[in-house]
């Protein structure tokens, strides 16, 4: 960690190549030594310091993992321009309130998923438009507002078609009615959506408990338990998959077990299959089989992440004020000058 220009390294420690290959060879992954495997390198990580930020190449720039970024404020955006409160887009400029995609656009507001654009409104996954309000999956429109699935249309209002004329007489009104009810300027309301809170990645980066979702008047999904649909099998070791490592026989018939066969989650108890093409991969990179469901699975990769909140701070070494999503309180942070002299 915190190496630049190196090569042939564990934990920081510099070896030779072939010292290198026959630790990592020692260092064989598995399910009972995983645990320890993981505490180590989290316990190394938290060891070292961490810059604050992990923005390259920006100006005026607020935010984390900002690529070639001016006048932003926002999480993992690339070569984008005066946007605010913006995530996970690229390429798009003079916008505000928007969330993934972007690509080569511009004033778009409160929209999701959206790219290729112009001056578009509280939109979902629309592309190649310009002047739409209130639209969610439309491609190459014109002049739309509250219109669904459309393909090629112009001058439309809850998908049905007018002239020009029509549309710019009617469009005001609708605006004007939004306004006066205080639904203009929002985007759709989580009410109206088909998902619940706790299914959607807006849990990940904000958990919320059922109370709290339902007093907002959003939806919470109650995940059904699965009933097992065959028998019950613990995963033995990888090796035990491979025929380079067994016999051809002995390989084949524990595969199939492990394929026909269910897991049960050791964390949630929760049940699973492995794929084929899944079990493939793990065989191919000698990992372990897994054990635990893959949403619990995915569940604690999250907690690995940071939440996208800036936190005032400042720098371990010259204290100086930064911002930062890291806990200074858990991690040793570092202003961009202090961790560059660190690292070159």
């Amino acid at each position: 960690m915190n190496l630049a220009g190196q090569q042939y390294c564990i934990f920081n420690e510099k070896l030779d190549k072939v010292t290198y290959e026959n630790r990592i060879s020692a260092l064989r992954l598995t399910h009972d030594n995983y645990p320890a495997i993981l505490a180590r390198v989290q316990k190394f990580h938290h060891s070292h310091a961490v810059r604050a930020t992990h923005n390259v190449n920006c100006d005026n720039s607020i935010g984390d993992y900002l690529v070639d970024c001016k006048n932003v404020l926002g999480f993992e955006v690339f070569g984008c321009e005066n946007v605010k409160y913006v995530g996970s887009s690229k390429m798009a400029k003079d916008s505000m309130d928007m969330n993934g995609f972007g690509y080569y656009s511009d004033h778009m507001l409160e929209s999701l998923g959206s790219g290729n654009s112009s001056q578009i409104c509280f939109t979902a996954c629309c592309e190649f438009c310009s002047e739409i309000y209130y639209s969610a999956w439309c491609l190459h429109p014109n002049h739309l507002f509250g219109c669904v699935g459309l393909k090629h249309a112009e001058n439309a209002i809850l998908n049905t078609a007018m002239s020009h004329q029509e549309y710019n007489e009617l469009a005001p009104k609708i605006i004007d009615h939004m306004r006066s009810t205080g639904e203009w300027g929002e985007f759709f309301h989580p009410s109206i959506s088909p998902f619940g809170y706790n299914e959607t990645i807006g849990a990940d980066d904000q958990p919320l408990d059922r109370t709290t979702v339902e007093k907002y008047g959003w939806r919470w999904y109650d995940i059904p338990k699965k009933e097992r649909t065959g028998e019950y099998v613990v995963p033995l070791d990888t090796a035990e998959y491979n025929p380079e490592k067994v016999s051809t026989e002995i390989a084949a018939k524990n595969i199939d077990t492990l394929l026909a066969g269910v897991i049960q989650c050791e964390k949630t108890g929760e049940p699973f299959r492995i794929l084929k093409e899944e079990l493939r991969f793990y065989i191919k990179h000698d990992l372990p089989i897994p054990r635990k469901h893959p949403q619990a699975r995915y569940n604690e990769r999250i907690t690995f992440m940071n939440r996208k909140q800036l936190r005032d701070a400042t720098c371990a070494e010259c204290h100086a004020s930064i911002q930062t999503t890291y806990d200074p309180a858990v991690r040793r942070v570092l202003c961009e000058q202090c961790y560059r002299k660190l690292v070159y």
